[in-house]
């Protein structure tokens, strides 16, 4: 009997084991917010830098667009909330 409860208890370890080991891991929000603002164009950067207070003009001269991007992602690590409103107000279709 206790031979047979160990058996079960060992094929329940091994189980649960490969199903963890082959189930794909979730993406974080915060990662997948960071491959959406990598892959915005030029004014869907300009969108989101201006609904987020960041400056697009310095010295007169129009920011480039991966200084823009690299803007919005710095902003990520204090305000990640309105980024992500931000970001998702411009790239969704539906308004």
């Amino acid at each position: 009997m206790l031979d047979a409860l160990l058996a079960v208890y060992l094929w329940v370890i091994v189980f649960s084991f490969l199903c963890w080991f082959v189930t794909p891991t979730v993406e974080d929000e915060k990662v997948r917010l960071i491959k959406i603002i990598d892959s915005l164009k030029l004014k869907q950067a300009r969108q989101v830098a201006s609904k987020l207070g960041i400056k697009q003009k310095r010295n007169k001269k129009d920011i480039p667009k991966l200084e823009l991007i690299s803007e919005i992602r710095i902003k990520i690590e204090t305000h990640e909330r309105e980024v992500f409103q931000a970001v998702y107000e411009v790239v969704s279709p539906i308004r």
